[in-house]
């Protein structure tokens, strides 16, 4: 509802203006009237007005649609606010980071992994980017990737002890594995597997 709403109001006030600025030129002076294609003149002036606020303001429009869609719990009708967003507007951290955290949430953790990157594209010094992408590569058993982003943010930003402790938890958890996996083979060995 907001994205119509500023975009009725800009319209009224483009309409408004070229139908004042179309009547003005068409008043007769000295006998003759003054169109002389002005319409043309007021309909291009209209096109490039509204075209120009048009992608300033509909990509942020977007993101607050994608918002209220989040608050009232419509995750997928927010992620197509949010996609929506930045198709207009590429580089609209917000949008990315949002749609990015309802993707982690909803479980498709490879779509947040992609919008995370983007992020990081944009802003390569955001710890928290490195850090939420990393949980993302830790639910894909993605063990040695999340220890990469883990890292990166840690590197970012060193008194940042939430990744570095999750950093720690998943290489513990790959030496566990590791050691499982090794019993595992020994046992299948004596078994003559």
């Amino acid at each position: 509802m907001t994205i119509l709403s500023s975009r009725l109001k800009t319209t009224l006030v483009v309409v408004v203006a070229a139908a004042s600025t179309a009547a003005l030129l068409s008043l007769p002076r000295g006998g003759k009237s003054v169109l002389l294609g002005s319409w043309a003149v007021v309909i291009s002036a209209v096109v490039l007005l509204s075209a120009s606020k048009k992608n300033d303001s509909s990509a942020k429009d977007f993101l607050i649609s994608g918002n209220s869609k989040r608050e009232l719990g419509d995750f997928k009708g927010a992620i197509a606010y949010y996609s929506r967003a930045v198709t207009l507007d590429a580089r609209l951290v917000d949008a990315y980071n949002n749609r990015a955290y309802l993707k982690y949430i909803s479980g498709d953790y490879r779509g947040a992994i992609f919008d995370y990157t983007k992020i990081i594209e944009i802003s390569p010094q955001n710890a928290d980017v490195y850090y939420k992408r990393g949980d993302s590569k830790k639910e894909l058993k993605d063990f040695r990737g999340a220890i990469d982003d883990y890292s990166k943010a840690v590197e970012i930003k060193p008194k940042y002890a939430i990744p570095y402790l999750r950093e720690v938890f998943v290489s513990i958890n790959i030496m566990i594995a590791k050691e499982v996996f090794k019993v595992i083979k020994e046992r299948l060995n004596d078994v003559g597997i």
